[in-house]
């Protein structure tokens, strides 16, 4: 789709340069990132709730003893606390980005591509950081394990199931993750980075 093909969409449906972007387009980029917008809103409601959460059962595991303060537990804690938060600040930032990309849905053509794409780019950037942040999660996760099952007193059984649940319930999600960043995220960023670059010449 070059800028022709776009003048003669916009002359075959009765509309004029002056009216925007081409309306299969339009609702295409309002309908994606409506479907992103949804996902965002999930994955900052289950981050805002690990946030607190976390904080609900360490304080509850202290109240009635199931176990003893230790610096060990408490910066674990601290660390889970911090990645959660940084994940809900992240989330933020992008549902922020969805709101101008939509608002941008009603400008010219280019400005919405231009915001569409912006928001591809964060969005890609946040993917390629998961080989990054992945490690540490789960290396917080073992060690929140660890800290609950002490191998030294309960054997080695009670730490590799539960670490192995943890795998086991990972792996989809982390699949369907790379899928989508493959399948989803790089082709629409390079479809929409052509049109726009056919747009300017």
């Amino acid at each position: 789709m070059n800028y022709n093909d776009i003048q003669n969409l916009w002359a075959s449906q009765g509309l004029t340069a002056g009216a925007g972007s081409p309306p299969a387009l339009r609702e295409h980029i309002r309908a994606e990132f409506q479907h992103r917008r949804r996902f965002l809103v999930f994955m900052a409601v289950v981050a805002f709730l690990g946030i607190l959460l976390n904080q609900l059962f360490y304080a509850v595991n202290l109240a009635f003893a199931y176990h003893t303060f230790s610096t060990m537990r408490f910066l674990q804690i601290v660390l889970v606390e911090a990645v959660n938060i940084i994940v809900f600040v992240r989330l933020l930032r992008r549902l922020k980005q969805i709101r101008e990309v939509r608002r941008k849905t009603g400008e010219a053509l280019s400005a919405a591509l231009t915001a569409s794409l912006d928001y591809l780019k964060a969005e890609l950037t946040d993917f390629r950081l998961i080989p990054w942040v992945l490690p540490a999660a789960l290396a917080l996760t073992f060690m929140s394990i660890y800290l609950n099952n002490p191998i030294h007193q309960v054997g080695w059984t009670p730490f590799l199931r539960r670490a192995g649940t943890t795998l086991a319930i990972l792996a989809p999600f982390l699949l369907a993750l790379w899928r989508h960043y493959r399948k989803n995220l790089l082709p629409e960023y390079h479809r929409l980075q052509q049109i726009l670059a056919e747009l300017r010449d």
